[in-house]
């Protein structure tokens, strides 16, 4: 007997405080000089704590969010050190590196490195002290990887940027450059500054994002200035100043202040780009009250620079990495389910009829066709079972296609246990193989569902020989902001010799439906006979 059902597979996205938006701050509480590295499929926020005597690294399957999130000690302060400022990780040669400022006597620059560098929540070592000789103080390193494929380390000392071409990640060469001094109006509220280097990179150009102004006062900023990855940094006549004016500065209208001390990451494909920074929402409140915050910044399609959004309050609800991935699938799941549905309707408002035309033995799901051209032209069974084949194999391949779609979205992402099972995600259109067990004279079939099910998650109904699977199961996240629906259906019907009201269903530890009843005697198939076909003696 043959026998052919398709599933349908419903996968329902959803989370308590909605995956898709979100507000600032990421952070609660003083959080200034934040910095974030995408490391794996994590993102690590690293910050000054315990009164600035402590570097604290977050870790979070969201950019957006850190609250709650778990954190590890990567550096403590013995005596004689305070005030550990602006902690950036870098990876830098397959090894991760922590550079900061720590005050010895003075503020000196210095870094620490992992014992693992696929762990940032794991052990680092001592600090290295950073440009030992050098006559002045220094704060906020940061690692230029230019396109020459030399590495530069750029700080802020003499109230403006330095830079020094690198022999390795903890040691530099002898020769600086003072690179930016402050002059303009923005770059003086207070006090004339540039600080907090960092480097981002677009179309062959780096681009150095640094802070101007006092960053305990409102109108800390944000400027821009840039060089072509094949010429030299260590020339100052190599870069282009940028305009005369920030690129981020204080957003009156939406009450944010104190703009400033920017570090950037990715989405986790790497198409998108997002700002990590501090403000306050106070003019005058400042001095901790630096939160961190987040906004993505876009990429100018003529000129390549980057373009800056003006920065969000805490009632400005801003879509996430989440929102645009998420619009694409649940389009695309919109199309195939209505390919399903169209399926469904096609085919399976169907009835079974008995094929004696071609020899051969056994029950046939035979569709009838909704559309008029199949309706009133004779379409042979073996024909549309053909049909209904092809369509099912079609959409097997876009439902695979959109599988790998949500794949790369990272199940980290989602923080969902189980998420990615495929299995459970979506059982995909097959065609079932039920038997006779000959020795048992029973007729058994196995219907595959997925270990993670449970006999409390599945619903078996039996009608008029059409037998249904429902399954459905909520999960929720480790930290209890989102869950998850997996939701499915699969219909079959059942032989006419199978005795329906002794019918049994077993789910097995393998994660199999196993169905099973006993058959009259008598219903056993006879074993094929050999046929004689004529020999023509010529």
């Amino acid at each position: 007997m043959k026998y052919i059902f398709f599933s349908i597979c419903i996968y329902l996205l959803g989370g308590v405080n909605g995956q898709g938006t979100f507000k600032n701050p990421i952070f609660d509480g003083n959080s200034p000089d934040p910095s974030v590295l995408r490391v794996g499929n994590y993102y690590y926020l690293t910050l000054s704590t315990a009164g600035e005597t402590a570097i604290t690294v977050f870790k979070s399957s969201r950019l957006t969010d850190f609250r709650n999130a778990e954190n590890n000690t990567a550096y403590k302060a013995t005596e004689n050190q305070r005030n550990l400022w602006a902690p950036e990780m870098h990876s830098v040669d397959g090894e991760l590196y922590i550079y900061f400022t720590m005050d010895v006597g003075d503020h000196r620059n210095h870094v620490i490195k992992a014992d693992d560098p696929e762990n940032p929540m794991g052990n680092w070592g001592p600090p290295i002290k950073l440009l030992a000789d050098f006559e002045h103080a220094g704060i906020d390193g940061s690692v230029l990887q230019h396109g020459n494929g030399q590495k530069y380390y750029a700080w802020a000392s003499t109230w403006g940027i330095w830079i020094v071409k690198m022999i390795n990640a903890t040691a530099v060469g002898p020769s600086r450059v003072f690179l930016r001094l402050p002059t303009s109006p923005w770059e003086c509220d207070d006090v004339c500054i540039n600080e907090g280097p960092f480097f981002i990179y677009n179309r062959g150009v780096t681009y150095l994002i640094f802070s101007a102004s006092s960053t305990f006062f409102p109108n800390y900023n944000l400027g821009m200035m840039s060089i072509e990855g094949d010429k030299d940094p260590m020339v100052p006549s190599n870069w282009w100043y940028g305009d005369d004016k920030p690129v981020f500065w204080r957003n009156d209208e939406e009450s944010v202040y104190t703009t400033g001390h920017a570090t950037f990451t990715t989405s986790p494909d790497g198409t998108e780009t997002w700002m990590v920074y501090h403000a306050t929402e106070d003019p005058v409140q400042i001095n901790g009250y630096r939160v961190a915050r987040v906004d993505k910044i876009t990429w100018d399609e003529v000129t390549g620079r980057p373009v800056f959004p003006r920065p969000s309050g805490y009632n400005h609800t801003l879509n996430s990495y989440f929102e645009s991935t998420l619009a694409a699938l649940r389009s695309k799941f919109g199309a195939l389910k209505q390919r399903f549905d169209s399926i469904s309707s096609n085919f399976f408002h169907s009835e079974s009829q008995r094929n004696k035309e071609d020899n051969m033995r056994g029950d046939y799901l035979v569709p009838y066709y909704a559309d008029p051209l199949a309706h009133w032209g004779y379409v042979h069974p073996l024909d549309q079972l053909s049909r209904l084949d092809r369509d099912l194999y079609d959409l097997g391949r876009e439902l695979s296609s959109w599988d790998r779609d949500f794949h790369a979205l990272g199940s980290s992402m989602f923080n969902r246990p189980g998420l990615m099972d495929r299995n459970l995600f979506c059982p995909m259109v097959e065609s079932m193989k039920p038997g006779i067990d000959e020795k048992s004279g029973k007729y058994i079939m196995n219907v595959p569902l997925g270990k993670d099910l449970s006999p409390e998650d599945l619903k078996i109904s039996l009608k008029d020989r059409v037998m249904t699977i429902e399954g459905k199961k909520e999960q929720k996240s480790e930290d209890g902001r989102s869950r998850s629906y997996h939701e499915f259906m699969r219909k079959f019907t059942l032989p006419e010799e199978v005795k329906t009201e002794e019918v049994k269903s077993m789910l097995t530890p393998e994660g199999y439906l196993k169905i099973e009843a006993p058959l009259p005697q008598g219903a056993l198939p006879e074993p094929p006979k050999p046929k004689e076909i004529p020999i023509e003696f010529s």
